[in-house]
């Protein structure tokens, strides 16, 4: 019981950490901690001790939240709608191949 609070605790701490990277690192961009949410996902896989549904259900999480935020936080930039678009699709195939890899 304790494992799976703990494994939850560190969890959570990552992707607060990818967040205040993404939100305090100046300008951002489609690209941004695309690669460190990609480490959570292998971590929650492969290095946390939870369960398969688990994984899957935390992976997803990350992957939505943060597809979710960045669309948010550069909707309201000067950035082309449409190249926007094609970016954030990117990134949204990379997560699901990381997922289906895990």
């Amino acid at each position: 019981k304790l494992l799976r609070i703990f494994s939850l605790v560190v969890w959570v701490c990552l992707v607060a950490m990818g967040y205040l990277f993404m939100c305090f690192g100046g300008i951002i961009c489609p690209w941004d901690q695309v690669s460190f949410f990609l480490f959570i996902i292998f971590v929650v896989y492969t290095m946390l001790p939870f369960n398969i549904r688990d994984a899957i259900v935390a992976s997803v999480l990350t992957s939505a939240s943060h597809t979710i935020v960045l669309s948010v936080c550069l909707s309201g930039t000067a950035v082309v709608k449409e190249h926007l678009v094609w970016q954030i699709l990117a990134n949204v195939i990379i997560f699901i191949c990381g997922n289906l890899a895990g």
